[in-house]
């Protein structure tokens, strides 16, 4: 856990482990960009700029899947990302969590670094 750089600040994706999906590698974007490929019980830190950001995955997913969010200068985001049961395909979850639920989280979990 880190203080984001002046002007900046930090976005902590955070897929916990769990049994469903425990094979499915997730590859999350931001504002359109892959950023890494996460396995379960695995994080990625990345830095944004002020301003909106969507948040999804690559890939097919059933139903909505993107998280929007208005980020401030040097704060800490952190997005839980996690697949769920579908009908025809995976469904994907991702939902903002407080700063101290994902610092507990990142403290569990692997940290896998940006592409």
């Amino acid at each position: 856990y880190m203080t984001p750089s002046a002007g900046r600040s930090k976005l902590y994706i955070i897929r916990p482990s769990q049994l469903y999906g425990v094979a499915k590698k997730i590859s999350p974007t931001v504002d359109n960009v892959v950023i890494t490929t996460l396995e379960s019980g695995t994080y990625v830190v990345t830095n944004i700029s002020s301003g909106v950001h969507r948040i999804s995955a690559a890939g097919k997913y059933e139903g909505e899947h993107i998280l929007e969010f208005e980020s401030t200068a040097e704060n800490n985001y952190f997005v839980k990302i996690s697949p769920k049961m579908g009908f025809a395909l995976p469904q994907l979850n991702l939902e903002m969590i407080s700063q101290d639920k994902g610092i507990g989280l990142v403290g569990k979990y692997e940290e896998i670094k940006e592409k």
